[in-house]
């Protein structure tokens, strides 16, 4: 792959060994052998998400996008109840990227996308697609939690006539009639597709079913790409309620990991929701660091932002401040990203495009202010205005100790709750408070300051 430099090409060919597990035939498969660094295993990890993709697209009736004039970009559509367009950027973003971002989003639009998102694989990527993505519309989403385990550092697990005995997986050939709407694979609008998967030759993708009482209860799909970034990657893991695990469900892990190895993978990668990292952990994953993500909606592809609005975000975004004239409309008015033009300017972290925002009349914000380092200003805006601490988003109910929690941000919930923060308020969505939120959302360190005012779940 031509991001990858020819002297750390360390690929090796090995056979796939079929075991009771599988019932599989023996296969070729170019998987990553040799000690590999940090960097390199990253680029695995967004190369297999991206893979994942790719599969999908072809198994729903979709299409790989990379070939349409998007130069660094590499992009696919999945179909199925809505379609979906998933971009992914491998490498950092350089001047002509950002013209490949804007076919896409065009594309994505023209063809009736009912979302778009781009995926970064490193958060250094976020400053300049923050400006070109967010001065389009495109809200800031989650951040890849990209992990590994080298199982050729770790203890092997139980055998696979062991795992076998103790866990009530399979990897089917054929999924039958069951449906079961949490779970992709007996889901009405999505099974076919997964089936293709599992039929497509040379087999790549297998779809572990987790059963109880005769019917599944749980899957996690696992995609192994081949050649110089050959791993094995773990997809879309969704339970059922009544099948989610108190504790680490270390049997369960068990299987996975003795399927992976019988692959003969030496690497393993995934991307770890928040929850579900301390489990990866426990099993001996690690982490590699985070990537970031933007989301574009259908309303914003159909009709987004007017030129004169993109103009004045980006130029925002950016940090030319000579470029940010007077807004086209209220210098306070939402841009089409749903932030105002200062909480833009905070969150790109531009500091000059904030000062010549407040210079044009902006009104200041409390969370812009903290998020430009700005801690005395936001004390002080507090102070004039006390009823500020008690402000609740309009849809979400969220106080500003939510938002705390939301952000991981134990010195912000220190501050509020020295300004008189309510410990105990509900929001609007979940009735529940910010320590319940932070319990919810595994964010420990606000937890513990919350705790120590008192608060309650």
């Amino acid at each position: 792959m031509d991001h990858v430099p020819k002297a750390r090409r360390m690929a090796s060919t090995v056979r796939s060994k079929a075991r009771r597990l599988t019932g599989r035939v023996e296969d070729q498969v170019q998987l990553l052998q040799e000690e590999a660094t940090d960097e390199l295993l990253v680029q695995a990890c967004a190369h297999n998400h991206l893979v994942w993709a790719q599969r999908q697209a072809d198994a729903s009736g979709g299409h790989v996008l990379s070939d349409d004039g998007l130069g660094d970009v590499r992009a696919a559509r999945i179909e199925g109840d809505q379609s979906h367009v998933v971009g992914s950027l491998l490498s950092a973003p350089r001047p002509h990227t950002r013209e490949g971002l804007l076919r896409l989003i065009d594309l994505a639009g023209r063809t009736g996308a009912e979302t778009l998102s781009v995926w970064a694989t490193h958060e250094s990527h976020r400053p300049l697609l923050d400006a070109w993505l967010g001065a389009r519309g495109a809200r800031r989403g989650g951040r890849p939690h990209w992990m590994v385990r080298d199982c050729s550092a770790a203890p092997e697990p139980p055998s696979a006539e062991d795992v076998a005995r103790v866990t009530d997986f399979t990897t089917p050939d054929v999924f039958d009639d069951h449906v079961e709407p949490d779970l992709h694979c007996y889901h009405p609008d999505s099974s076919e597709a997964w089936q293709r998967m599992t039929e497509a030759r040379p087999r790549r993708v297998w779809h572990a079913i987790q059963w109880r009482d005769g019917r599944p209860v749980g899957q996690i799909s696992i995609n192994v790409t081949d050649g110089d970034l050959g791993v094995v990657g773990f997809h879309d893991a969704v339970f059922v309620q009544s099948a989610r695990m108190r504790g680490p469900g270390l049997s369960r892990a068990d299987f996975f990991l003795r399927f992976a190895l019988d692959l003969g993978a030496r690497y393993i990668v995934l991307n770890a929701a928040d929850h579900t990292a301390p489990l990866w952990r426990a099993i001996g994953f690690r982490s590699l660091g985070f990537g970031q993500t933007w989301w574009f909606s259908a309303a914003v592809l159909r009709s987004g932002p007017q030129p004169a609005e993109v103009e004045f975000a980006e130029a925002i975004g950016l940090g030319e401040v000579d470029r940010i004239g007077p807004p086209p409309g209220d210098i306070d008015a939402p841009l089409t990203n749903g932030m105002s033009p200062l909480q833009f300017a905070a969150m790109t972290g531009q500091h000059g495009s904030a000062d010549r925002l407040l210079q044009l009349g902006a009104t200041p914000n409390l969370l812009a202010l903290w998020d430009l380092d700005r801690r005395h200003d936001a004390a002080v805006l507090l102070q004039a205005n006390p009823g500020m601490i008690d402000e609740r988003g309009s849809r979400s109910g969220k106080t500003l100790l939510h938002r705390a929690v939301e952000r991981d941000d134990p010195d912000l919930a220190a501050f509020l709750l020295s300004a008189g923060a309510v410990s105990d308020a509900r929001d609007g969505m979940f009735d529940a408070t910010p320590l319940a939120w932070a319990q919810e959302l595994r964010r420990p360190r606000v937890a513990a300051v919350l705790r120590r005012s008192g608060a309650r779940a």
